[in-house]
């Protein structure tokens, strides 16, 4: 079925709940798809969507869905890539302030690398929201939209938990680790909400990690990327492997460094069927899934992250203060959180909206992703992205 495509009556009712007037015209409900043409509900403001790379296939995806949100209803847009450069990014960020842009929406490729050119956003009192990956170090982030980064990892570790029967076999079984960027904060957020479920078995030794790599500095994948986890891992099988080494999971933090995983398990290593978690649902992740390569992926569904960020983008460009009341009006029809205690960026809590993770399987696939209209199955039954989201 096709997914519903709406927007937020923003401004009139943020301010009629508390008994103001609005300045401005509300904004209009949208129209389903393929109903008629969007209505433009503004009148040209400008707005500069910084994304880190092209790289990983969930930023394209994003990229797309944010233009179309801001596009579809007036909005003018600057979209550009980092290029996994933080130099070039804050040299795009600081374009956007001469240009004067009305609001900055900025998916950082380092944690901590745009404070100077943020705080020159704030003296030019250009509102930036934080997207996905929370920027440190600067009072000039206003809110943050992304998912609950912490139940990602929560999944992805109570996925292995149950995989492997911890609470009820004897194992022992052994564990390898492959965390994502520390240059990125979600990556702390995975690695914490799996090593809570985990912790406790490697400590009862139930679980092993025959490499002895654990800490989530020394199993980092800069990057996120995958040749570097396929190299990475691949001298992980050589040495600790080779001699026969019966390899039971491996904790992923995302879908680009699993498939280097997977490439390099089908390469060296002959062991048997291997637990392996995920995140993003890349459509080669998918395919493995299918093919029994990848056991689960956690989905953060991109587009409704891009609706999210577009009503929370659009209430600040109309000076309101965002809060949960955004939730409760709105017409979304997927679950968000508003937290205002645990995304402390160096300089205070920033207001966030924490979008619900799911699990994928291959046993779910076909109703968390093919049901609800994002993926369609072609002959071989390989989900691809739907006509309306794909790239």
């Amino acid at each position: 079925m096709k997914l519903k495509k709406c927007t937020l009556v923003l401004m009139a009712a943020l301010l009629c709940a508390c008994g103001g007037k609005p300045e401005e015209p509300a904004q209009t409900v949208m129209p389903e798809k393929g109903t008629e043409q969007a209505v433009q509900t503004d009148d040209g403001r400008l707005i500069g969507i910084s994304m880190p790379d092209t790289e990983l296939e969930r930023w394209e995806r994003d990229a797309k869905y944010l233009e179309r949100e801001f596009r579809d209803r007036g909005y003018d847009v600057i979209l550009d890539f980092g290029d996994n450069d933080p130099e070039k990014q804050a040299d795009v960020i600081k374009s956007f302030i001469d240009k004067n842009v009305d609001l900055i929406l900025v998916t950082p490729v380092e944690k901590d690398s745009l404070t100077e050119v943020l705080d020159s956003a704030a003296k030019n009192e250009i509102p930036v929201v934080s997207y996905d990956r929370l920027i440190m170090g600067t009072d000039a982030v206003s809110y943050y939209v992304s998912f609950d980064n912490y139940e990602v990892g929560q999944i992805q570790g109570e996925y292995i938990r149950d995989a492997l029967q911890l609470d009820s076999s004897s194992g022992p079984f052994n564990l390898e680790i492959v965390s994502g960027d520390m240059g990125d904060l979600n990556a702390g957020f995975f690695y914490k909400g799996a090593m809570d479920v985990l912790s406790p078995y490697i400590d009862s030794g139930k679980l092993n990690v025959p490499s002895g790599l654990v800490s989530a500095e020394e199993t980092a994948i800069p990057s996120w990327d995958t040749e570097t986890a396929k190299d990475n891992f691949s001298e992980r099988l050589s040495e600790y492997y080779s001699d026969g080494t019966k390899l039971d999971a491996v904790l992923c933090a995302n879908d680009s460094t699993a498939y280097g995983v997977e490439q390099a398990i089908e390469a060296g290593y002959s062991g048997g069927s291997v637990v392996i978690t995920g995140q993003d649902g890349d459509e080669l992740n998918l395919a493995n899934i299918v093919d029994g390569k990848q056991s689960m992926t956690v989905y953060k569904d991109n587009y409704r992250e891009a609706m999210a960020a577009y009503g929370l983008c659009v209430a600040v460009m109309n000076n309101q203060t965002p809060d949960e009341r955004i939730i409760r009006i709105s017409d979304w029809d997927f679950e968000c959180k508003y937290n205002t205690e645990d995304y402390d960026n160096g300089k205070g809590i920033v207001p966030s909206f924490l979008l619900t993770p799911v699990l994928v399987t291959k046993d779910t696939m076909q109703k968390e992703l093919i049901d609800t209209g994002f993926y369609t199955l072609d002959d071989k039954g390989y989900p691809h992205q739907a006509a309306d989201y794909s790239l």
